[in-house]
């Protein structure tokens, strides 16, 4: 594996983290007052 492709790899799996907490934070954003809304 050359350090090019690593690099490249590394890169994506970054990507790849970065969308997924992005993801959870809108979830949280989005579920979240509803959850307090069904608890009141």
């Amino acid at each position: 594996m050359s350090p090019k492709s690593y690099g490249i790899n590394v890169l994506l799996k970054s990507v790849q983290s970065v969308r997924s907490i992005s993801f959870l934070k809108f979830l949280v954003v989005e579920l979240y007052p509803f959850l307090v809304a069904r608890s009141l």
